[in-house]
């Protein structure tokens, strides 16, 4: 996988790129089937989001990307439709399957997806739904690997969050062993262990 772009964090009066990618979470998710379109392999996820700490809390203040959506109601409906017509014999199993496919992608529409439209808001969203810890490389770059976010800095600064809340930020210095190996720090999601060591969470 190609090094990918990191969703922008404001902490502190400083701006970073960050080495995890919390979840989204969109509200629109209830109504709407939303599969993010990615543009670049920089950017497998489809999108750029960013991200700031205010008062310990964490909000997530702009998303920008491109995603095929589909209503998910009116799809609901036409498979209760179709699946009536199924048992009365009016169609049959094939012509069903065809039907769904066809409904489906006439619901569907490719549209440029912002926080008005994930989250119905014009400012920005406290991330509740978002627990774990958001790694925040810093300082210099010792090694660049062309894969995922396993380029290794000086240190990594870790924040981590109990339903959007931050609950600890650790820096965590690159040990000069580390240079030439995958740092576990890179995966997506941590969290802590109660001797201050990371450890991954299982996705």
């Amino acid at each position: 996988m190609t090094a990918q772009i990191g969703d922008i964090m404001y902490y502190e009066g400083n701006k970073y790129f960050m080495a995890t990618e919390p979840p989204l979470n969109p509200s629109a998710a209830e109504k709407y089937e939303i599969r993010f379109i990615w543009q670049s392999t920089a950017c497998w996820r489809g999108y750029q989001a960013e991200w700031e700490v205010k008062d310990k809390q964490l909000f997530i203040k702009s998303v920008k990307g491109t995603a095929e959506v589909t209503d998910k109601e009116k799809f609901r409906q036409i498979k209760l439709e179709l699946r009536k017509l199924l048992r009365e014999g009016v169609i049959s199993p094939i012509e069903n399957g065809q039907l769904l496919k066809e409904s489906y992608k006439d619901l569907s529409h490719e549209q440029d997806v912002d926080l008005s439209f994930l989250y119905d808001a014009d400012q920005p969203v406290f991330a509740s739904w978002f627990s774990g810890t958001i790694r925040l490389p810093r300082g210099r770059m010792l090694e660049y690997v062309h894969m995922d976010y396993f380029s290794v800095f000086e240190e990594n600064l870790c924040l981590t969050f109990k339903n959007g809340m931050l609950v600890k930020a650790s820096v965590k210095k690159t040990p000069p062993g580390q240079i030439n190996k995958p740092p576990a720090l890179n995966k997506p999601f941590l969290t802590d262990n109660d001797d201050g060591d990371s450890k991954i969470t299982p996705n």
